[in-house]
């Protein structure tokens, strides 16, 4: 969705294919961009993580 997951054992130029492949296919590099603006604006962002902290901090303190 937002990016490309190579085994451990990726070498460089298993990189560079990726990479190369990303480049030459607009439509795929613009929906991985798409992807990830809309995956900050809505989980990956510190106002998120501020709200998911204050939840569980809350939680944990009312010890429910």
């Amino acid at each position: 969705k937002n990016g490309v997951l190579l085994p451990p054992s990726a070498k460089g130029a298993d990189y560079a294919r990726v990479i190369a492949g990303l480049y030459r296919d607009d439509d795929r590099y613009y929906a991985m961009v798409k992807n990830s603006r809309e995956l900050f604006e809505t989980k990956l962002n510190w106002d998120k993580w501020a709200e998911q902290f204050k939840a569980a901090y809350e939680k944990a303190v009312s010890g429910k």
